[in-house]
């Protein structure tokens, strides 16, 4: 299998130095997202011996009742838990008979998981649906979905999102530093209705490790989104490129595949989003000094805008997770530093400004969703417990 390239950012001092000045004049004075905390719930998944409990939620998706489903990992297996809209858990299950789950995506009886279950001895394998009955915080049989060429197939690196009426969207990274695989596949039946390489591109030439950084759909289901990132020593600087490539609900492309790199030499795509008009935004960290970016693509766009002063760090840390809504980009992200916190920050479309960071806890940040209503769903690890906070924008 190919190495996951780590994404952790390297500085020099120099440039922590200027990141830091640069960060304190973008958010001074700017103050945290104005939001108040509706709940905050264990998610916790209680496991068994060797491994233990699962305490590492990785994503979060809500059903038309406002149902959250998390998905939580441990170091030995993965469970989900679920949340009603009144902020009652109602359920926490660790779900048998898959290797790796990697997703969970909202579906019309509630949610479906996404995973990886390995063949006969470990050679193959297939993806797998584990259906989720949100409102009873129960699971189904995972229901395995014919997979071409399984053997080549990383699901740790692998993502998936759902279109609206519950179809599943998955992107395989394979190994080799081959183009990732879409599929799109019926829960219901498990039939896979379309299939498709990611198109790389002229960016991405000659990568030993091409990765699905981040995937996502708008919320009419036209337009799909996946954010790649790929390594190569012979790439110079940081070695990383990434690339995003956009497609429609047949898996068609849109439009060009575009650089996410622009004008510098290299990128790091960390998170991925769509809006209702369309429009791609990704969270890239860009060029030899490792500034975070936010970049948009709207429909039938030749090159990546970026959103904001481009000279100017748009967060500290690292990106976990990126949801668009109401002219507002929420992005959930670690922040260095002696707690490493998980954090918040909201970043106004209009202009590119960012507020400065919420911090929700000290711990490793997991994944976010935007509700109905729009407030903000949030998981992260924090104290060897997961926690899943509802967050309300106020004026």
């Amino acid at each position: 299998m190919s190495p996951r390239p780590p994404r952790t950012r390297r500085r020099t001092a120099t440039g922590l130095l200027a990141g830091a000045l640069l960060a304190l004049v973008a958010c001074d004075p700017e103050e945290p997202p104005a939001v108040e905390e509706a709940a905050e719930v264990l998610v916790t998944v209680p496991g068994d011996p060797p491994g233990g409990d699962l305490s590492r939620p990785t994503a979060v998706t809500v059903a038309a009742d406002g149902t959250r489903t998390v998905l939580v990992r441990g170091t030995d297996g993965a469970g989900l838990a679920t949340v009603s809209a009144d902020g009652a858990r109602t359920g926490a299950v660790v779900v048998p008979g898959t290797s790796d789950l990697f997703a969970v995506v909202p579906s019309p009886a509630g949610a479906v998981a996404v995973g990886w279950a390995d063949g006969e001895g470990g050679a193959g394998g297939s993806v797998v649906l584990v259906p989720v009955d949100a409102a009873r915080g129960t699971t189904g049989t995972p229901v395995p979905v014919a997979t071409p060429s399984p053997g080549e197939v990383y699901p740790g690196l692998s993502r998936a999102t759902a279109l609206p009426g519950g179809r599943v969207v998955v992107a395989l990274t394979r190994v080799g530093g081959q183009a990732p695989l879409l599929l799109v596949v019926d829960p219901a039946t498990a039939v896979v209705s379309a299939t498709a390489e990611v198109e790389l591109g002229d960016t991405l030439g000659g990568a030993g490790v091409v990765d699905v950084a981040d995937l996502a759909v708008d919320p009419e289901g036209t337009r799909i989104a996946v954010g790649v990132v790929a390594h190569s020593r012979d790439w110079g600087g940081s070695g990383f490129r990434s690339v995003l490539a956009t497609v429609d609900a047949g898996l068609r492309p849109d439009g060009p595949t575009l650089d996410l790199a622009s004008d510098a030499t290299t990128a790091q795509v960390e998170a991925v989003a769509v809006d209702s008009g369309g429009t791609a935004y990704a969270v890239a960290v860009v060029g030899d000094d490792r500034d975070t970016r936010l970049l948009a693509v709207a429909p039938g766009a030749a090159a990546a805008e970026s959103l904001g002063d481009p000279d100017v760090d748009l967060l500290p840390g690292q990106a976990a997770d990126l949801a668009v809504a109401d002219g507002a980009a929420w992005v959930l992200h670690q922040v260095p530093g002696d707690g490493d916190g998980t954090s918040l920050t909201r970043v106004d479309l209009a202009d590119g400004s960012a507020s400065a960071p919420r911090g929700l806890c000290d711990g490793q940040a997991g994944g976010l969703a935007v509700e109905p209503d729009g407030d903000v769903v949030a998981v992260a690890e924090c104290g060897f417990e997961g926690r899943l906070w509802v967050l309300s924008p106020v004026e």
